[in-house]
């Protein structure tokens, strides 16, 4: 299904959001119309290190040291005694459920604690425009499986991406640049249980 790019453009706009930061938003979440149009979410495969810790760095004041990525493919090695239709319905029926256990706060989580300490308001207006431009589309998207814990990460990453133009948070809105990007290839979840600076993301 189609999005509407214009009209989030518009609304940026006419809010007096500089063009120069319109394009630059509409960029970064050209990524993720692609995506929401396609009706199927996909994951790349496991993005370079280095920049994965530095967008995460870029985007929240919560602790970095690396970032583990588990494959939607294959997030367990099959045993050998284990026959592959046992083990392909151990991982539909346990793999989600014990992924989202394994943190200890969701990116949505941190990116909301961040914009708290920054007064940054929350947004009605946005999140309708946003809803009616890419978030509807890009829920649909995403397989079953992954709407419940990934959802609201992607959710808050776009919104804020946007919230802080809107505030004239010009440095807090291009911070979250590298994030965006990451978030519509390799999605980040969230922090691991009892080893803070450790985040988990997702790859093909």
């Amino acid at each position: 299904m189609k999005c509407d790019r214009e009209i989030l453009r518009k609304f940026l706009s006419d809010l007096n959001v500089n063009e120069k930061n319109v394009k630059e938003i509409m960029a970064d979440l050209e990524p993720l119309y692609v995506r929401a149009e396609s009706g199927q979410f996909t994951c790349g495969a496991e993005p370079n290190q280095a920049e994965a810790k530095q967008a995460l760095k870029l985007a929240t004041v919560w602790k970095v040291k690396k970032v583990v990525f588990v494959s939607l493919s294959q997030p367990l090695p099959q045993p050998k005694w284990m026959a592959e239709h046992v083990y392909r319905n151990y991982l539909l029926a346990n793999f989600m459920t014990e992924l989202w256990a394994s943190r200890r706060a969701s990116l949505g989580d941190c990116l909301w604690a961040n914009a708290r300490q920054n007064r940054l308001d929350e947004g009605g207006d946005l999140r309708a425009i946003l809803r009616i431009s890419i978030l509807d589309n890009l829920k649909y998207s995403l397989e079953p499986r992954l709407k419940n814990g990934l959802w609201d990460s992607l959710e808050v990453s776009i919104f804020y991406r946007c919230a802080y133009a809107l505030a004239g948070k010009d440095d807090e809105a291009a911070k979250l640049s590298p994030l965006l990007r990451l978030m519509a290839t390799n999605p980040i979840i969230g922090e691991k249980y009892a080893e803070p600076g450790v985040w988990i993301g997702l790859k093909a």
